[in-house]
Parts: structure tokens; sequence; C-alpha cells
């Protein structure tokens, strides 16, 4: 017989991925620190409030969100903020794409605006740098590989700490 594992999936996640093909997950709302899935295992309460702080978290992202988050400077210094935030608590952070690199060479830059256009080469060395700086992105092939990819990541981590 399988455990269930319980992982929390942000309250300002819009579209949260469902499950899919008998993964043993119990999905609860829960209001997240930082990250969008979590395990309930891994989360802390800040006392005095409904937020909880991961110790490891999923941060999903569609293609056009992750590329907006890395070229649109407002929303790069809140993503920047996220990561200190969570080098700061000590814990990891992985970002999980809805898409593959196709998805980004395929994205529309002409909607950015300025003196140059970013390209997606932009892109993919805000991913080597998020990587050489000890973060995970994966790229699903879709939202349900992606899917796959999040709740693979956060099962074996489960699994890890039950030993």
């Amino acid at each position: 017989h399988s455990t269930v594992t319980t992982i929390y999936v942000d309250t300002r996640e819009q579209r949260p991925y469902g499950t899919k093909g008998g993964m043993a997950i119990d999905l609860v709302r829960r209001a997240l620190d930082v990250g969008d899935y979590a395990l309930a295992t891994d989360c802390e309460p800040i006392e005095g409030h409904a937020t909880v702080v991961p110790k490891f978290a999923v941060e999903r992202k569609s293609v056009s969100d992750f590329v907006s988050s890395w070229l649109c400077p407002s929303r790069r210094k809140r993503e920047i903020a996220k990561l200190r935030r969570a080098r700061e608590l000590g814990f990891g952070l992985c970002y999980v794409v809805d898409g593959d690199e196709s998805e980004i060479r395929k994205y529309n830059y002409d909607r950015f605006k300025g003196k140059r256009k970013p390209t997606p080469a932009d892109v993919f060395r805000y991913i080597d740098d998020l990587r050489a700086r000890g973060f995970q992105v994966i790229l699903g092939r879709n939202k349900r590989d992606a899917a796959r990819h999040a709740f693979g990541l956060l099962l074996a981590r489960a699994r890890r700490k039950s030993k």
C-alpha cells in the first residue's frame, strides 16, 4: 500500500496542476511564502499568519510568464527578490516551465519595447545563470509534462526524507 503525500498549492496559483495517472498525492490549498508547490512536511508556519515557509518549493511558470519574468525589468526585480528570499531563508527553489526550448524560441518577443528587442538567447542566458547559482530550471514539453516533473521532484524529496 502506498502512502499519500500532501502537497501544498499556493493560494495565488490561478490554474494549478491536477493529478492524473495514479499519483498518491493530496493537493491542499495553502498560502506559501515563496513558490507554488511544496511538500506539507517541508513547511514551517509563520507565527500569527496562515502563510507557511517551505524548505523547498517548485515555482511553476507558463512560457509567457517565465519569459516576461526575466525580460520585463519590474518583473525581473520581483523574481530576483524571490530568489534572495529563498537564499536568506536557506531553502531550495526549482522553476518548472510549462514548455520547452522550442516554445521559448517561438515566443513573440515583439511585445517588448525598448532600444534592443530581446531574443530567446536572452532567456537561455537567464536559465544558465539561474542554474549556475544553484537553482534548478526544468522545461516541460507541455503543462502535463511539467506537472509530472514538478510532482515527481516533490515525491522523490518525500521519499528521501522518509528514509
